[in-house]
């Protein structure tokens, strides 16, 4: 028997022999990293916590995000961004050694919206720069550490209120600035979700923690940087501060209650003439010039840009409609973009329709701003939100606007869809 045992053992260290050890990654670990914007410039330094492990000290002014690390098959790097129940993929990754520095240099590009992360990658730690390109000089430091899988620094203070609901909210309260809102919050526990929706659009997924009466919300998508912050008064009333990107500041309070009409109906915000039609010639993503008196079918114009979150969200529903429904309703696309060179705009469509994968054509309105949207649009008294829809019948003619969006983050999604199923039948 003795034998016996000594043959398994001197087997089985044979086998354990012959495996070779989990080959190293060729760039970057993969796994979950917390990352953050400082929206003030004034970076922290990274630290040792207590449990051995690096992290950077809250300051003020700063936003936390979250993302984790995959390869693909192929061994590309693919990025995921967390807000809450949304995970936005990103796969055009740029790595490689910066020869001036010797370090390995990270380049994440959101070529939706025309926005990269660029940084220099060290020993589980990325510090660098958001650029927004089409912004003149605009970028904000950030550092993310890998290994970190919450949102905002851990509190031992429980909370002292449960905020679940919704709450009618002014922003930029007394001034003539001021616009309504319905914060919609959901809590389990310490941890908190929810969003923002406005009467032109809503702040998309929110992700954070609420400890003691104060909470904290941030949302990183690749176009905008959203940083929320809330002391609760008492049950029925909180005040707030709300920061976007390096520059927007406002204040803000809420009251719980009843948000039924609390907000204008997005049908009634769009002024616009039924019976003069729609009468543009533009050019397409393929340089191509469309000309919208050609057709004579019900169609969905779709007033939209790229550099927008929300018209994102409403292009992800518009597709799926869609490919369900393909015969019921043309949908065209036209969108104003932030540069003065319409050879770049065409790119910048071009790019984003590939992206998004959409089967109908996107035009290039103009540049954004009045006089571009006048011109396209002369039946509307203006383009008060992006995104925003045109219902048009047959003859070119506006039957409905539908002022805004309402995504899938917000309460008011599902009911916006049966809206738009309703409208298209009627036209």
């Amino acid at each position: 028997m003795k034998k016996i045992a000594t043959l398994l053992i001197s087997l089985v260290f044979l086998q354990m022999s012959c495996i070779e050890p989990n080959k190293p990654f060729d760039k970057m670990a993969p796994g979950l990293w917390r990352g953050i914007l400082y929206l003030d410039g004034n970076t922290a330094p990274i630290v040792a916590s207590e449990d051995e492990t690096v992290q950077m000290p809250e300051i003020e002014g700063e936003l936390p995000f979250n993302f984790e690390v995959k390869y693909l098959e192929n061994n590309n790097l693919s990025f995921e961004f967390i807000n809450g129940d949304e995970r936005i993929i990103v796969t055009d990754i740029k790595y490689g050694l910066d020869r001036e520095t010797a370090k390995d240099t990270l380049e994440i590009y959101f070529k939706e919206f025309d926005t990269e992360l660029k940084g220099i990658y060290e020993n589980g730690i990325i510090e660098g720069h958001w650029i927004v390109n089409y912004k003149e000089n605009y970028q904000i430091p950030f550092k993310a550490v890998f290994g970190k899988n919450y949102r905002f620094l851990p509190k031992d203070k429980e909370p002292l209120f449960d905020i679940t609901g919704d709450w009618k909210a002014v922003f930029e309260p007394g001034s003539e600035d001021a616009y309504n809102a319905i914060g919609q919050f959901k809590q389990n526990g310490k941890e908190l979700t929810g969003t923002f929706s406005t009467e032109t659009g809503d702040y998309r997924y929110l992700d954070g923690q609420i400890y003691d009466n104060k909470f904290r919300l941030s949302a990183f998508d690749g176009a905008h940087a959203f940083l929320f912050e809330g002391k609760v008064a008492n049950e029925d009333s909180i005040i707030g501060s709300f920061r976007s990107g390096k520059h927007y500041k406002s204040n803000w309070v809420a009251k719980k209650g009843e948000t039924k009409n609390y907000l204008m109906n997005p049908f009634e915000m769009t002024q616009y003439d039924t019976e003069k039609p729609l009468n543009f010639i533009l050019k397409d993503s393929e340089n191509q010039e469309l000309d919208i008196t050609q057709s004579n079918h019900k169609k969905i114009i779709q007033i939209t840009g790229t550099w927008c979150p929300n018209c994102k969200d409403e292009t992800q529903f518009l597709k799926s409609y869609y490919q369900k429904k393909p015969d019921d309703v043309d949908i065209i696309a036209v969108a104003f973009e932030r540069y003065d060179d319409e050879a770049k705009n065409i790119d910048i469509i071009k790019t984003y329709k590939e992206k998004m994968g959409f089967p109908y054509p996107i035009l290039l309105g103009g540049k954004v701003g009045s006089a571009a949207t006048k011109s396209a649009f002369p039946q509307l008294d203006g383009i008060h939100s992006y995104p925003t829809i045109l219902f048009v019948d047959g003859d070119n003619r506006i039957k409905k606007v539908f002022t805004g969006y309402y995504g899938p983050a917000t309460q008011e999604y599902e009911h916006f869809k049966k809206q738009f199923e309703d409208t298209v039948e009627k036209l």
